[in-house]
C-alpha cells in the first residue's frame, strides 16, 4: 500500500529527527546516565489521522545514502541552495 502526500512549507509541521539512546528516558529522569546514542529516527506526518512514520536509521550508511540522494533530487529539481539555506539562516 502506497500513502501519498505533499510537503510544500520550509518547515513541516509535525517533522521529528532525534537521536535515539536506548537508555528509557524514565531511568534517565531517574538519574541513571544515558547511554550514549545508537540511532537516528525521522518521525513524518501522515495524511489525515494516519498519525507519523517512524524511520530508524541504525547506521551511519544508511542515513547517508538517503541524504545523498535527496540532495541528488534535490539539486536535479531545484539547483544548488543558496547559501542561506545551508547555512540554516533562511526564515
Amino acid at each position: 500500500m502506497n500513502i501519498d502526500f505533499d510537503v510544500y512549507d520550509g518547515d513541516p509541521e509535525g517533522f521529528d529527527i532525534a537521536s535515539w539512546s536506548p537508555t528509557p528516558q524514565a531511568e534517565v529522569d531517574a538519574g541513571k546516565p544515558q547511554a550514549p546514542s545508537t540511532q537516528v529516527h525521522l518521525f513524518m506526518p501522515l495524511p489525515g489521522k494516519l498519525g507519523k512514520m517512524l524511520l530508524r536509521f541504525k547506521s551511519p550508511r544508511t542515513l547517508d545514502r538517503l541524504i545523498s540522494a535527496l540532495i541528488k533530487h534535490r539539486m536535479d529539481v531545484w539547483g544548488p541552495p543558496s547559501r542561506a539555506v545551508v547555512e540554516g539562516t533562511h526564515e
